[in-house]
């Protein structure tokens, strides 16, 4: 049923999100940070439109995505560059915002999109 298919994605959704949350700060921060995913929702709504809506192109632009935030700071680990690390830490979400500015107009969302199912008679 449509209804199950739908309550099943959310709570496998919000699953991998809890997981996403608690790797962030158990493994990558070893501590709480407050704030820690700020702007990453951004980036996650750019992923699936830039992926067109589809899980494979979900995966491949997250890891465009992915190789934007690793660059950032692995650009700021190198010692003898003199940019600013604000401007290394802007690095993903400019990336985003170009992408999407030239993926203006030819990014199609699915028809149904924000339409609730209503069980015909």
């Amino acid at each position: 049923s449509v209804s199950l298919i739908r309550y099943a994605g959310v709570l496998i959704g919000t699953t991998l999100t809890s997981l996403g949350g608690a790797y962030l700060t158990l493994a990558h921060t070893n501590q709480f940070v407050e704030g820690i995913t700020t702007g990453r929702g951004f980036i996650a709504l750019a992923v699936v439109v830039f992926g067109r809506w589809s899980p494979k192109g979900a995966f491949w632009s997250s890891l465009l995505f992915g190789l934007f935030y690793a660059l950032q700071l692995r650009l700021q680990a190198i010692a003898n560059i003199t940019i600013p690390y604000q401007f290394l830490q802007a690095l993903p979400y400019v990336m985003t915002l170009l992408t999407l500015i030239l993926l203006r107009g030819r990014a199609i969302s699915p028809k149904a999109l924000g339409v609730p199912y209503q069980k015909s008679a």
